[in-house]
């Protein structure tokens, strides 16, 4: 599978945006171009799951609670609180509903730039697409890593390869 990513040609073409690509198609209807910026935090577990086709569509209700790393919790003030994972369709909804302590931010948030919890944010500051692969390890590492996203990650590829298998 890295070969196969390494190898094609969408990994290895040039991120610089040839003239006459943008004098063809100006504002992006081809989408031909990718943003400059990143993503925000909580949408970087979104496009994992709706990849697989794990998200969840259900609009609205309460916070939720999807996995987290083991002892996470006692690294904040006073004593850990109980954090009960999510089950169902409830494990996989959007970032926007993951519950949020704010002297333990949810792991999978924080390494993303999601603003810190202690003071109120009235305007995200854009984080911009790292081109001297400084902060690039961290946070592919991390995400990894995630429960959710070996779990995304086996759902997608099972999908392909069944995709692939059936000759379409």
């Amino acid at each position: 599978m890295h070969r196969l990513i390494v190898e094609s040609a969408t990994y290895r073409q040039a991120s610089k945006e040839p003239a006459e690509l943008y004098a063809r198609d100006q504002y992006n209807r081809l989408l031909a171009r990718g943003p400059r910026f990143r993503v925000e935090a909580e949408t970087v577990r979104d496009i994992a799951l709706s990849a697989s086709g794990l998200l969840s569509e259900k609009v609205g209700g309460p916070s939720v609670y999807p996995p987290i790393p083991d002892g996470v919790l006692n690294l904040g003030y006073g004593s850990p609180m109980k954090w009960e994972t999510s089950t169902g369709e409830d494990r996989y909804r959007r970032g926007l509903y993951t519950f949020w302590k704010r002297s333990v931010p949810y792991p999978g948030l924080s390494i993303f730039d999601a603003p810190n919890g202690d003071t109120s944010c009235a305007r995200r500051v854009m984080s911009s697409m790292c081109r001297c692969c400084t902060c690039m390890p961290e946070t592919s590492t991390a995400s990894a890593q995630r429960k959710s996203s070996v779990v995304a990650a086996l759902r997608f590829s099972s999908t392909k390869r069944t995709f692939h298998d059936s000759g379409r």
